[in-house]
């Protein structure tokens, strides 16, 4: 916001047992010729005479008439100097001597000890010590993003990351900087590639669930699954069956169904020199097109089918006697060397 030519005006408010004094920018203009003052909220004021206010939506900032506002981080020397003549209870900033340690060191030194940290690294122009802070927070927390920042200064986050922007608008900004396609093109060029040092071929497990979501953004949309209609974003996640590691993902309007996303996600997944071994898919991926687009491109595969289609039905007359046989039978509540049995014969075939 550019501050057009006017004035301040100050208002005192008894809040919490104290005089808070509040501001208000002003400037004139006339409605049906008639002179009217035009007035913006600046939120508590910090310091009348450099004109530093506050307000919870962008924290810290400077407006001075006639320039764009100037947010100001919570280290700023400006507003370190408030803050040290706050009362303790009040202080916004405070760090502990007695913090959390060994989980968070761990994570940090497993990904620099398998090398991790530099695929993370490649992204170029990012803040790496929010980006760590934010990886282990969620692997740590449930937490929703609005406790980052008193995690990092609870723990030792706030020591092996001191440079981490951890408050809740720097965390906003910074997750709508990393969002940004170009990084996640990078990042995925440089994650498969550490990822087929140590396999060069994968068997693919391929599969989407779908993410409640109220926002109106052009990806939300109505889906109906399993009898149950819900708005949301469908997540895509394509991981490797033997290690269990992720490998590939990517979100689609709600309203896309599985079976016409196949060939997009293989030649997507191709477009990155990914070997494919095999692919196991849910039923939702089934279709002629699909199996024929898999043939096509010699990608064995596995797949459950509906029990509505024509071939399960004319499978199913075909192999029911043998299926019916007592070497097949298994004991309810014991299907995990059954499952064993038919995985090894499909990747040993």
């Amino acid at each position: 916001m550019k501050a057009a030519k006017g004035f301040f005006r100050y208002q005192v408010r008894y809040t919490n047992g104290k005089n808070t004094e509040y501001a208000y920018y002003c400037h004139a203009k006339r409605v049906n010729g008639k002179k009217k003052n035009d007035e913006t909220w600046l939120g508590r004021v910090i310091d009348k005479e450099k004109h530093i206010f506050y307000t919870k939506k962008d924290g810290y900032f400077i407006l001075i008439p006639g320039e764009e506002k100037n947010i100001l981080e919570e280290n700023d020397p400006l507003v370190l100097n408030y803050i040290s003549n706050i009362p303790i209870k009040n202080k916004k900033i405070r760090k502990s001597f007695s913090v959390v340690f060994g989980d968070i060191y761990i994570f940090y030194e497993f990904f620099k000890s398998e090398g991790l940290n530099k695929i993370l690294e490649f992204l170029g122009d990012l803040n790496y010590d929010t980006l760590y802070s934010l990886i282990i927070y969620r692997i740590l927390n449930q937490d929703g993003y609005s406790k980052a920042y008193d995690w990092w200064l609870e723990t030792c986050a706030q020591y092996i990351f001191p440079k981490a922007k951890m408050q809740s608008q720097r965390l906003s900004e910074f997750l709508s900087q990393l969002g940004n396609e170009s990084y996640h093109r990078v990042f995925f060029k440089n994650y498969l590639e550490y990822l087929q040092y140590f396999n060069p071929k994968f068997n693919l497990f391929i599969d989407s669930s779908g993410l409640e979501n109220a926002i109106k953004i052009p990806i939300t949309a109505i889906n109906k699954h399993n009898g149950v209609i819900s708005n949301e974003i469908r997540l895509v996640v394509v991981a490797d069956k033997i290690s269990g590691l992720p490998i590939f993902y990517r979100y689609i309007p709600g309203n896309i169904v599985d079976v016409s996303t196949l060939v997009n996600i293989i030649n997507e997944i191709k477009e990155y020199n990914i070997n494919i071994n095999r692919a196991i898919l849910d039923v939702g991926y089934y279709s002629e097109t699909n199996i024929e687009f898999l043939l096509n491109n010699n990608i064995p595969f596995m797949t459950r089918l509906s029990e509505k289609t024509e071939i399960f039905n004319l499978l199913l007359k075909k192999v029911s006697l043998e299926l019916n046989r007592q070497e097949n039978i298994v004991k309810y509540g014991n299907r995990t060397l059954f499952i064993k049995k038919i995985e090894k014969q499909f990747y040993n075939s």
